[in-house]
């Protein structure tokens, strides 16, 4: 985690419950940015610009970022739900979804060991 750069969409107004339990992840995490574009994110994560790309949300629509986690599920990453579980959600404009993207399993292991920490 010192090393990783990891993307975080913090735009909630559940702020504080948000960053409560993102708290472990930004501690050890070596540098925290957002574009504003979560496909973005995904494909920065694909390609190696960056690590990780986090959204417990829950108000990203399936739809806007279907293109990008195939780009990532091509390059070799890893999405998941919070809990861990495979994605597997409706393509659907009105179905909304959190998720961890990761380009690789021990940094996927890592962030969901620290958001279990809380």
């Amino acid at each position: 985690m010192e090393k990783a750069v990891v993307g975080i969409d913090f735009n909630t107004v559940r702020f504080e419950k948000l960053a409560t339990r993102l708290m472990p992840v930004l501690q050890k995490s070596r540098h925290l940015r957002h574009l504003g574009a979560n496909a973005l994110e995904l494909c920065y994560v694909a390609d190696g610009t960056t690590d990780a790309f986090i959204d417990l949300r829950s108000k990203l629509r399936v739809t806007d970022i279907a293109a990008a986690y195939l780009i990532l599920l091509e390059a070799g990453g890893i999405m998941v739900t919070p809990e861990g579980t495979e994605l597997n959600a409706p393509l659907d404009a009105a179905q909304r979804l959190s998720f961890i993207a990761t380009a690789n399993m021990p940094l996927h292991e890592t962030i969901k060991a620290n958001l279990n920490e809380r």
